[in-house]
């Protein structure tokens, strides 16, 4: 019988995660974020993450949990023209 061996994501892992993420943006500038704000952390729905540019503009980033544990930018139906 195949049973998976990953532990599910726990909140705590979930903060780690997303704060690990943000370094990584800021550190690129990726986006032209240059300022982490502050994060919200959500195990079923989007996490998001809030950044502000040059500009001091607020720029939101969407990000869900996939069903391997990875994190991945969210799709929102909203922002397509479809």
């Amino acid at each position: 019988m195949n049973t998976s061996k990953k532990q599910p994501v726990t909140l705590k892992d979930l903060n780690y995660k997303l704060i690990e993420e943000a370094k990584r943006i800021v550190k690129i500038k990726e986006d032209g974020a240059v300022k982490f704000v502050s994060k919200k952390a959500n195990l079923v729905g989007n996490s998001t993450l809030l950044f502000k540019n040059k500009n001091g503009e607020n720029i939101t980033i969407s990000l869900r949990l996939n069903k391997d544990g990875n994190l991945r930018l969210a799709y929102e139906s909203r922002f397509s023209n479809l």
